[in-house]
């Protein structure tokens, strides 16, 4: 390279291409000192381009999954039917949904093409999430005052979820811990991190924010009439399930106390 390379051209070489040798600097090692010798032998990699990620369709050169080649490249179809091509509905696996993902607005978090940010956001996630959400309104929030080390999708799931504050499965142990590290059995909601099905989400309810009392909360999910053919639960119908069984786990699979 270093042949090919005079004082006129340098500059425009170095433009394009990291680790062009400075035709200025004599190739004798003898002529130059040892900060000299590295400038030229070693490139600087701390400026390297971020990795880009690629939109399938995209990588794969197949325009034709979105862009209709007879209507001046238009799409196939519009938004949000354009992406369920390929992606899941989220109208039909979430009982709450976003308002852009409602609206169909894909392409205002989400780059069609390519993006140097994972998910192909267009910024970084919670740049992204304060483009719409006010900051002094979040942080005004009770729960939000200690969360400096948290993104917001480490908690809220940005698509939706099945609570209107679209708390991500599973988020709960973030600050919680796992009932799975503590117990050798666990309740199946408790497993799957459907913490929401049996709490709200810091609000409502009595004690620990049950979305229901006593076991109108149990019998949501259990049928009444399989729970009472058990010779052991005879005459309990006064007493909360919770009087025998941990609601989150135990040492045996009947999650007794």
């Amino acid at each position: 390279m270093s042949s090919c390379v005079t004082t006129d051209n340098y500059k425009y070489w170095s433009f394009f291409f990291d680790g062009v040798p400075d035709p200025s600097v004599s190739d004798n090692k003898d002529d130059q000192d040892v900060d000299s010798v590295a400038q030229v032998l070693v490139v600087d990699n701390t400026n390297k381009k971020p990795s880009i990620v690629k939109h399938v369709p995209f990588a794969e050169d197949a325009c034709n999954s979105c862009h209709d080649q007879n209507n001046m490249g238009g799409y196939v179809a519009k938004q949000p039917d354009l992406c369920y091509q390929c992606h899941d509905d989220f109208g039909e696996a979430k009982e709450y949904l976003h308002g852009p993902v409602q609206g169909g607005y894909c392409s205002n978090c989400h780059q069609p093409h390519k993006s140097k940010h994972e998910k192909l956001l267009v910024m970084e996630s919670d740049a992204l999430c304060l483009e719409c959400h006010e900051q002094s309104n979040i942080e005004s929030v009770d729960f939000h005052a200690d969360l400096e080390s948290f993104g917001c999708t480490d908690c809220h799931d940005p698509h939706g979820g099945s609570s209107r504050k679209f708390m991500a499965i599973g988020s709960c142990v973030n600050c919680h811990g796992s009932f799975a590290d503590e117990y050798k059995f666990v309740h199946g909601p408790v497993a799957a991190g459907y913490c929401n099905t049996c709490h709200s989400v810091h609000s409502g309810g009595e004690g620990v924010a049950l979305r229901r009392q006593g076991q109108q909360l149990c019998l949501y999910c259990h049928d009444k009439g399989q729970v009472m053919k058990n010779e052991n639960h005879e005459g309990i119908e006064d007493f909360a399930c919770t009087e025998c069984h941990n609601p989150h786990g135990g040492e045996d699979r009947f999650i007794l106390n």
